[in-house]
């Protein structure tokens, strides 16, 4: 019972985080994103709305509309097989995304003002965003390809061999949850920061984990509903082959996206804060 209590008073209670870390709030981390993004909604609608249109134009030009999957129309009207339309197309999209998630971070954190000259200018932190988005997404697929190679596998007669690989290869299924701790770095390339040292990071951030956990996985079943909702309620009407109804489709199914990703830019940008918050403190204790 003692026990019991100990681990929902670190998880709920106002209890002091260990020495050398920061504690996470929990109601502010799981739902933060949230409220954050109601308040700065103004600035994600009209940043968002463009952004949304050149995925849209982009996915379309390419042939890759989210319609090509459900079979519901003419494939050589809407879409194309060739596989480097299909990669090609989806690394413009993943830069016009790590694009919106420079702007939406600086307009909702940053205070920096709306404006289309802001919206449509470059900026080198669009790259640096681009690649770290790929970064996070190959060191998150480890864990795929951890289960995909179990899978597949021939069961080898000697259970010390066999122990021995599935020890090894599930060892990916912890990638994820180690990088939990490590988002605040896309706030700091947002923000256009040095990257402070990960050591420090991992440090600090221990005795976080089920609060990161928790955030996420609410944002991973928003994400995975949401986009459902919108395949499924747009499934019937792309039926008639309306060029005009697949537009409208990929747009809000577009748009859809760019809210849930505003939701993990908050994500980051809290990650951040409480540890600078935590950084600052530490300095004041000290003086």
């Amino acid at each position: 019972m003692t026990e019991t209590k100990s681990f929902l008073s670190k998880m709920f209670g106002p209890s002091e985080p260990e020495e050398g870390t920061v504690r996470f709030p929990l109601s502010r981390i799981v739902f933060g994103p949230y409220f954050i993004f109601m308040n700065h909604f103004r600035e994600f609608f009209f940043t968002a709305a463009f952004f949304a249109l050149l995925m849209s134009v982009v996915y379309l030009v390419g042939g890759q509309s989210m319609f090509c999957g459900l079979g519901l129309f003419e494939q050589k009207l809407f879409c194309s097989n060739n596989l480097y339309f299909y990669i090609g197309t989806r690394l413009i999209v993943l830069l016009i995304v790590a694009a919106f998630c420079v702007r939406y971070f600086q307009t909702a954190w940053l205070g920096n003002n709306l404006s289309w000259k802001f919206i449509l200018t470059p900026q080198k932190k669009d790259l640096t965003s681009f690649f770290a988005l790929i970064v996070f997404i190959l060191l998150n697929a480890i864990s795929g390809l951890s289960w995909y190679l179990l899978a597949v596998r021939v069961p080898n007669p000697d259970w010390r061999i066999e122990l021995t690989y599935f020890a090894v290869v599930a060892l990916g299924f912890l990638v994820p949850f180690i990088l939990l701790r490590f988002y605040s770095i896309f706030a700091l390339i947002w923000n256009g920061e040095k990257i402070s040292s990960l050591k420090q990071m991992w440090l600090k951030t221990r005795g976080n984990a089920l609060r990161l956990i928790f955030s996420l996985t609410l944002w991973f079943f928003l994400f995975v509903f949401s986009l459902s909702a919108v395949s499924v309620n747009f499934n019937i009407a792309a039926q008639d082959n309306s060029f005009y109804i697949i537009f409208i489709g990929e747009y809000v199914f577009n748009f859809v996206v760019l809210i849930l990703m505003s939701f993990f830019i908050n994500f980051c940008g809290l990650q951040n804060l409480f540890l600078t918050e935590g950084n600052t403190n530490e300095r004041t204790e000290n003086n």
